[in-house]
Order: structure tokens, then sequence, then C-alpha cells
């Protein structure tokens, strides 16, 4: 996951007027509410005693389904980077600043949670007597380039795998997106660009199959690059260089998809996919979940996804020591473990995240 969102979004030029300037906060809360969404996921192997009183309708997509944020992220990644990239001059030299900017911006939060997670592991062996964890220096330096996996670590946290899959993606997106435009701005060839999409569109759909192996992730971008394609389409169907057929096209072989394989990571896909365009072609963009409380969860969901899972390993030690392990006790611990999650990723957005951004934006823009 990253915080492209949490930067500042205009829409100029070739978009209405009448939401010329205005910054995407319906971006910024769906990704938010994707990001609490995984939190909630991860209190699930917590909280028996309170699953034991919920019915299931409750408690099954608050909790158990809460994984299906990560569809979410990628999709509003595909659309953002395209849109980031709307006036690129795409070449060598623009491809190193892509690169650069989203270095400067995604590293600094990464390689501190990476600090605080090794220290909260740290401390769980002094105060529950865990096994002392200490990465080797090979794991650190993968982790340090995202090749965790392809060199053979198990990730630091559990989260750090859609990084990896992210970073990936960007080298794959600025290349897929320098090949396009070309032909995009030539009318004569856009019946070529129809068939690149149509190709792409397979290969995602065929990589996909790969997310039902075994159980195990795999260690490249390729089978969640329907999820980024389908942010692309929207970008592209909105700014009106595709056939608003193409896009509704794809979604439905998503749609197709998720009922045959029984793949919710499809359907969350082309579900928030299609929300998307329709907050952007009705000029929602700005509108939708306009309010302060998911505003706030939007800027603060890089940090939030990045440190969540160490906090809330401590927050429930805590929580049931102090409280019982009861339903009313993981009710308390659950209650303890969001609040902690927050307050912690707001100090890592106070602290390290703000002024990452700050910094990737004095770069010159590709």
């Amino acid at each position: 996951m990253s915080s492209e969102v949490n930067e500042q979004l205009s829409i100029e030029e070739t978009f209405p007027k009448a939401v010329s300037k205005q910054h995407f906060h319906f971006l910024d809360s769906l990704r938010g509410l994707a990001a609490f969404w995984v939190v909630l996921y991860h209190t699930k192997p917590s909280i028996d005693p309170l699953k034991e009183v919920l019915p299931a309708w409750l408690f099954i997509p608050i909790f158990s389904k809460g994984n299906l944020g990560v569809p979410i992220f990628f999709v509003l990644s595909g659309f953002v980077i395209a849109y980031s990239l709307r006036k690129a001059e795409f070449g060598f030299l623009g491809f190193r600043n892509f690169i650069l900017r989203r270095i400067v911006r995604l590293n600094p939060p990464y390689y501190a949670s990476i600090a605080f997670v090794v220290l909260i592991a740290f401390f769980g062996t002094l105060v529950k007597g865990d096994p002392l964890f200490i990465p080797s220096a090979l794991n650190v330096f993968g982790h340090l380039l995202y090749v965790q996996k392809i060199l053979g670590f198990e990730h630091i946290s559990e989260v750090y795998w859609t990084l990896c899959v992210e970073m990936q993606f960007y080298v794959f997106i600025y290349l897929f997106l320098w090949f396009s435009e070309n032909r995009i701005s030539s009318l004569n060839q856009k019946k070529f660009l129809n068939i690149t999409i149509l190709l792409v569109s397979i290969i995602a759909f065929i990589f996909s199959i790969d997310r039902f192996n075994g159980g195990e992730r795999p260690i490249t971008f390729l089978p969640y690059l329907s999820a980024f394609f389908a942010g692309i389409l929207v970008y592209w169907c909105w700014a009106k260089k595709i056939n608003k057929y193409v896009l509704m096209a794809y979604l439905m072989i998503a749609m197709g998809f998720a009922i045959a394989a029984s793949d919710m990571f499809s359907l969350m896909l082309a579900l928030s996919a299609f929300f998307i365009y329709v907050a952007a072609i009705t000029n929602n963009l700005g509108n939708w979940l306009n309010y302060p409380i998911n505003l706030f969860s939007g800027k603060i969901s890089y940090s939030l996804y990045l440190t969540h899972s160490p906090v809330l390993t401590a927050a429930f030690f805590f929580g049931y020591k102090i409280f019982g392990e009861s339903p009313f006790g993981s009710t308390l611990s659950l209650a303890l473990g969001v609040v902690s999650c927050t307050l912690v990723a707001f100090s890592f957005w106070w602290l390290i995240e703000r002024p990452a951004t700050s910094w990737s934006s004095a770069l010159k823009r590709t």
C-alpha cells in the first residue's frame, strides 16, 4: 500500500470546470476506510470471546473480510498514478524522477516502521518472554529494497508484502504508460490501444489464478495486476482517452471471474473501480465521504497500515491482562487496540510521513 492518494491532487485542463482544482476527498476517505478495515481484519485472531457473542452477519463483514481493503488500495493506486502521470514527459530522465519521488515519499515511513516493529518485538521478549527476534543484515537489506521474499526471507511485518507488490507496479505502470500514451496521442492508433488493453486484461486475469495457489502469496505484482489495471482504466475512461464501454467490459469480466472462482478480491476491485468512476463522472470526487473523520483516516492511512500490526499485538496483550478474556474484556481490548493504532499512526504521520511528503513534493515532477 502506498500513500499516493494523500498527496494534493488538482483536476486540470481536460476535466470539467465544475471540479477544477478540487481535492479528491472521496479517494482519501476511501483509502482511510480501507486501512481501518484491514486493521479490524488483523484483530480477528485476538477477539475469539467477542466472536462468540456477535452474530455472524455482523462479525464476518467487519472482521473476517477486512483483507478486501487491499484490492481497494490497488485500484486507488492505479487511478492516482495514472492521473499523476497525465502530463509526464516520458523518458529515461522522467522514469528516474518518478521512481525517486516514490522513494522519497514512501521509504522514510517504511524504514522507520521496520525499526519500530523490531523494537516492539524486542520489548515483547522482555515482557512476554518471546524468542528474541533480530533480523539478519541480509534480511534487512532485502526489506530496504523491497525484495525480501525474492531473497527467501519472511516479511518482518506481515503487511509489507503489499509494499513489495506496489513498488513492482510503479516500474510497470511507468513503462506501460510510456508505451500507451504514445499510442493515445494519435487518434489513428486508438484501435491499437484497445488491442493492448485487451491483451493486458487477459494477462491480468490469467495471472490472477496464482492468488489461489495453496494460500501462498505470490511474490510479484502480476496476480494483482487486475486491480491496478482497473484503476488505470477508470482514469483513462474519465479523461476520455478510452470509450466507457471498454471499462464496463473489463469490470464485467472481473465480476464474472469473481462469480466463477468465488473470488472476493475480483468482486471488490470491480465494485471500488465502479464507484470511483461514478464519483468521477458525476463530479463527486471532492464531495463523497467528505467528512473530517474520513479525511483524517485517509491522511494517516499509510502510517496506520505500516504500524498497526505490532501495536495490536501489544494492545491485546495488555488489554486482556487488564480487562480479562471475556466478551466485555475483548471489546475493551479491541477499543484499546484501535485507539492505540490511531495514535501511533498519527505520530508517525506527523513526525515522519508529513516531512517525507514535503520532500517529495519539492522534487521536480515528471
